[in-house]
C-alpha cells in the first residue's frame, strides 16, 4: 500500500493498521477471545503512530 499512488483519491495514501493473533493462544478460551485480543492489539497499532501491524502478546510461562 504504501508505493501505491491511489489516483482516485488525489494521490493521497490511506492508512493501515491492524492487530493479529495467533491460535492457540492461551487467552483464548472461546472464539470472542481471539476477537478481543486482535482487538486489543489494533488499537495498540493505531495508538502508536498509525501505520502499524502489533501482535497480541502470548503470557509467558
Amino acid at each position: 500500500m504504501a508505493k501505491h499512488s491511489f489516483p482516485d483519491m488525489g494521490g493521497e495514501r490511506p492508512g493501515f493498521s491492524a492487530g493479529i493473533v495467533s491460535f492457540p493462544h492461551p487467552e483464548a478460551l472461546r472464539p470472542e477471545d481471539l476477537f478481543a485480543l486482535a482487538d486489543a492489539a489494533l488499537a495498540r497499532a493505531k495508538a502508536s503512530t498509525g501505520d502499524r501491524i502489533a501482535i497480541a502478546p502470548s503470557p509467558v510461562g
